[in-house]
């Protein structure tokens, strides 16, 4: 019933990949404290940034991993689609709700980088 709730009554079929985007940002705000930086090196990426800003995207993650770059330059990258044409305001608006609800404040810091001013 809260899903139904949360998604402004599009039901619980809907609510499924908010629900398991949500859980996994979740989840990983859970084990990444556990393992600790110091063990275990651990290097934020942002799709997005292979289209702004590919070399040093791909600098930053050979680096990462002490490795040198094989091929120079980089080749152009070639984003893919959002998929927002796929839904309704109402839905995007919806699965945002519901992506709040489950998130905690550590994930949804790290979700609320995706969102739209006329999602919410």
């Amino acid at each position: 019933m809260q899903c139904f709730i949360l998604t402004g009554g599009h039901g619980c079929d809907f609510s499924f990949l908010p629900n398991r985007y949500t859980q996994w940002h979740n989840r990983l705000g859970q084990v990444l404290p556990s393992f600790g930086t110091e063990q275990v090196p651990v290097l934020t990426l942002y799709y997005e940034d292979y289209h702004t800003s590919l070399n040093q995207t791909a600098t930053r993650v050979l680096d990462f991993l002490k490795l040198e770059p094989k091929i120079l330059p980089f080749r152009e990258f070639r984003d893919l689609p959002d998929y927002a044409d796929h839904f309704t305001l109402d839905h995007r608006k919806a699965a945002w709700r519901l992506m709040k609800a489950l998130a905690t404040p550590w994930a949804w810091e790290r979700i609320l980088r995706y969102r739209n001013e006329e999602d919410f």
